[in-house]
């Protein structure tokens, strides 16, 4: 079955989520006939995510709290 993968980037500090990218990953049968989704079994859809900081994060950020530790 070949694939639609969805490559997302979700910020680890909002929970914000962009795609970044679909690619297509061919099945052995649609490699060998040179056309995606050739082979009859259908398309699935796949996701891929990378944490990182979205645009509003990186460019404002928050200052973290530090604790000393001290009473």
């Amino acid at each position: 079955m070949c694939q639609y993968i969805t490559h997302s980037r979700v910020c680890f500090v909002c929970k914000h989520e962009d795609t970044v990218l679909i690619s297509e990953k061919h099945c052995s049968h649609a490699r060998r006939s040179g056309a995606f989704g050739s082979c009859g079994r259908g398309i699935g859809n796949a996701t891929k995510s990378t944490p990182q900081h979205c645009w509003k994060c990186k460019e404002y950020p928050i200052a973290p709290v530090m604790y000393s530790g001290m009473r």
